[in-house]
């Protein structure tokens, strides 16, 4: 029971001091951000859907370096 307490404690603290940390702090607004969000089953088809994407160039193959 004792285990279960100091558990419980312990955990309640770091949540506490989660939502703290998070009311006081201010938020920093990134405009120049270019991150978007896609899942990780997309395929190049579902990109290309996308219009704010760029051209992804053909990879070269070693034989075609060569001549």
């Amino acid at each position: 029971m004792d285990f279960l307490f100091s558990y419980f404690f312990f955990h309640s603290v770091i949540g506490v001091f989660g939502i703290y940390r998070m009311k006081v702090r201010q938020t920093v607004d990134n405009p120049d951000s270019q991150f978007v969000a896609m899942p990780q089953t997309i395929t190049p088809a579902g990109i290309e859907l996308n219009p704010t994407t760029e051209p992804i160039e053909e990879p070269i193959k070693e034989e075609d370096k060569i001549n």
